[in-house]
Formats: C-alpha cells, structure tokens, sequence
C-alpha cells in the first residue's frame, strides 16, 4: 500500500529533495509567488496523507509524513514577511532531518 506513491528509500530521497528545491527557489527569490508554492505544496502533500496513516508505505509512515508535517507546521506565514526567512529555514531544517538517515 502507498499513498503518495513512495515505496522505496529512494523514492522518498527523491521527493523530500524535490521539496528542498522549492526551499531553494523560495529562499533564492523571496516571493510570495514562490514561498506560496512551497506552502502550497507542503498543504497538499499533507492534507493528501491525513488521516491514512494505515494505508502508506512504511517509509511514508516513518519519514516522508512526519517530514511532510512538521514542515508544513513550520512553513511561514505569507503575510508575515519578515517571518519568511525563518519559516523557510525552518522548513529546510526539518526536510534536510528527515533526509539525513536516507543518504546514510
């Protein structure tokens, strides 16, 4: 079973890189069109796993989700934009987290 369609270590390097390119785009432009597509995403990606828990991958439930969450938790404010640079350090943080014991 999967969710987000991620049943390997690598599958899940691959996506949670993916979100550090938007952390990059985002933190390299300082845009709302940018950090709102980061924010966006994050939603998505977590508002796409609430709740089905029993149905993802083991490394859905162990590293992709929880990365998925915290980040979004973290993710700035858009119309806090002096909070920005924060936020997006924050989300950095918690993706690179996760990511670290995959590249191991």
């Amino acid at each position: 079973m999967s969710v987000y369609g991620l049943n390997t270590v690598q599958d899940c390097k691959s996506a949670l890189e993916k979100l550090l390119v938007l952390v990059q785009t985002a933190k390299d432009t300082m845009t709302k069109n940018d950090v709102g597509r980061l924010k966006s995403t994050l939603r998505d990606s977590y508002e796409h796993g609430r709740y089905k828990q029993n149905q993802m991958s083991k490394i859905e439930t162990s590293v992709f989700f929880p990365a998925v969450h915290e980040s979004y938790a973290k993710a700035p404010n858009l119309t806090a934009t002096t909070a920005w640079k924060t936020g997006l350090d924050d989300v950095e943080f918690y993706l690179n987290y996760y990511l670290r014991p995959l590249s191991e």
